[in-house]
């Protein structure tokens, strides 16, 4: 199979349109994707057998003998300035994924649910002491990290929230599902998004939420009204004590189309799970990656602060740390009330 997908990619590179030119081939070959790429190879491929080589070096030596080893001329990183995908865009993604072999995609576990316990023990809410803290997740999928956090937390269904822009009809009464409209309809998203502060403040008695976290959705929004309308439903909602922990991908404002193609392709993906539509792999202009900056300067303007104090405490690094050193870019961000924020807290800050 791997011999196979070789010719593939050689009659790819040899045959018009040649896959050189290919969006997948450009971003592939450029600079400030490359260590992206070569992190997410090393991780996807974990425990796959590619024979005498290591999988990433292996696929490293297809991309640069498929797409060439010279740096793509007049490329952004933007869709702007590059054709739609095409045909061979899929193609190429589906030749390298034939040579990988990997088996049918398992989703990895949740995250463990410690991190909102160490959280909390340090904010110290009122609703601590009794256990009734009321969790929001903004952007839950199918709910399964709530549940996690939950069930880490010894939290019931009623304390447990989730923000979504669809429905769910085996939520099995675990937790608690809000929908919004569609991200496209921006006045509809925001009226929708301002009438939900009632229903969680009153979820949580009154007191205000002790925790919101919000894990890759923040780009799903790509206007900064709409970003302004939910840093402005966090604020509302959170509580005295109350912390927000976003987690993004920081975009230094060259990685659009990368972090689009990453929402349709992964080495962890077998060939079957590629999408038949080459349009489907740009998702622009319905996202916008921000860079870690912005999103701070965003969330500052609801009256959410960066928490250097529980950052340290919980995360052990600041995100422009994580940005340098994480997969992907990624960060995580501890945020509080500016004029509520728990400031007894700095006496557990390790560096």
């Amino acid at each position: 199979m791997r011999a196979a997908a070789k010719a593939r990619l050689t009659l790819l590179r040899e045959e018009p349109p040649s896959a050189q030119q290919s969006i997948v081939c450009r971003t592939f070959r450029y600079a400030s994707v490359s260590r992206l790429l070569e992190d997410a190879i090393e991780h996807d491929t974990q425990g796959l057998d590619c024979g005498e080589q290591s999988c990433v070096n292996g696929f490293l030596q297809l991309v640069e003998q498929t797409c060439s080893d010279g740096v793509p001329v007049a490329y952004t990183g933007l869709w702007v300035d590059e054709e739609a995908p095409s045909r061979v865009d899929l193609d190429v993604l589906g030749a390298l994924a034939a040579w990988l072999q990997p088996p049918p995609y398992k989703r990895p576990p949740p995250v463990s649910g410690v991190w909102a316990s160490q959280l909390l023990e340090l904010t110290r809410p009122q609703c601590w002491q009794t256990r009734s803290c009321v969790v929001l997740d903004f952007g839950c999928g199918d709910g399964e990290a709530l549940r996690e956090l939950g069930s880490h937390l010894h939290a019931d269904a009623s304390q447990l929230h989730c923000i979504e822009v669809y429905d769910l009809n085996d939520t099995a009464g675990q937790y608690v599902r809000h929908v919004l409209p569609d991200p496209k309809d921006e006045s509809a998203y925001c009226e929708a998004a301002a009438a939900l502060v009632a229903p969680l403040r009153e979820a949580s008695t009154g007191e205000g939420l002790a925790l919101i976290f919000s894990s890759v959705t923040f780009h799903h929004l790509p206007t900064s009204r709409m970003r302004a309308c939910v840093y402005a439903l966090i604020a509302a909602a959170l509580g005295p004590r109350g912390a927000f922990v976003l987690r993004e991908w920081d975009n230094p404002g060259d990685l659009q189309i990368w972090f689009d193609l990453v929402h349709s392709w992964s080495a962890a993906f077998p060939e079957t799970s590629l999408p038949t539509d080459p349009a489907a792999l740009r998702l622009a202009p319905h996202t916008d990656y921000s860079s870690w900056r912005v999103y701070e300067q965003q969330a500052n303007a609801a009256g959410l602060v960066f928490n250097e104090s529980l950052q340290l405490a919980v995360l052990k690094e600041e995100p422009s740390q994580m940005i340098d050193t994480w997969p992907a870019r990624n960060f995580e961000a501890i945020f509080t009330l500016g004029s509520r924020a728990p400031t007894d807290v700095a006496s557990v800050v390790t560096r």
